[in-house]
């Protein structure tokens, strides 16, 4: 009994371990992702903002933000290992498309005026990354252009698109499986250090003291009636 119990108490110690571990590394790797696309964004936004306002250390010019955002976007897509796109579900350019996260993302952001991110770790086409867009509301400065080919949200304080941020991820599973393992062997390194203490304990403490016992036992059974037994242990 007491081996089968403890055998119960290691097995669901191991599957809780192991829970927790592939939880919480999953998270932890979400989150490294989702930081670097924070900054990202924000680095963009900054773009999109200098755009609106045309004016740096006193240079004032007239420039279109989508455009110059775009334009910034494939320069920086094409040497990072990250790739930056302005998407709407009523695009003015066909390549501006949104696909299917981005559609779920604009839904989620129609719906929640306060829901300022979407994110997740995905897989497209059999290939992992980390998916991660921010609303676009239409601005004043934007209806020169959107107001040409007018749709339910061309006005101003709508959400017409997303900065969309992708982060290839094929290493991911792999980099949480290497985790899990080592994880696992702490785990079990530990409960193994543990048992050894335990049988120690149990085989000085218990075992020892049964076997003098039935020695003595033994000889009284065999009449030898002076046999003592140390209460010590000694």
């Amino acid at each position: 009994y007491l081996a089968i119990s403890a055998s119960i108490v290691f097995l669901v110690s191991f599957a809780a371990y192991t829970a927790a571990s592939y939880f919480g590394w999953s998270d932890q790797i979400e989150q490294q992702y989702l930081e670097k696309s924070r900054i990202v964004a924000d680095q963009m936004d900054s773009v999109w903002v200098y755009e609106s306002t045309g004016e740096i250390g006193g240079d004032s010019r007239e420039t279109c933000q989508a455009v110059a955002g775009r334009a910034v976007a494939d320069i920086v897509s094409d040497t990072a290992d990250y790739t930056i796109r302005y998407a709407s579900d009523h695009p003015l350019g066909q390549g501006n498309t949104a696909d299917e996260f981005d559609t779920r993302a604009l839904e989620a952001f129609r719906m929640d005026p306060n829901c300022s991110e979407y994110w997740s770790l995905i897989k497209e086409n059999d290939t992992r990354s980390f998916r991660y867009d921010r609303p676009i509301a239409m601005e004043e400065s934007c209806l020169s252009c959107h107001s040409i080919f007018p749709t339910a949200e061309s006005s101003p304080g709508n959400i017409v698109g997303v900065l969309s941020i992708t982060y290839p991820a094929p290493q991911e599973s792999q980099l949480l499986l290497t985790h899990i393992s080592l994880d696992i062997a702490h785990f079990l390194i530990m409960m193994t250090a543990v048992m050894v203490v335990l049988l120690l304990a149990v085989h000085f403490i218990v075992i020892r003291p049964l076997k003098r016992l039935d020695r003595a036992t033994g000889e009284v059974a065999a009449g030898n009636l002076d046999v003592r037994i140390d209460p010590a242990g000694s």
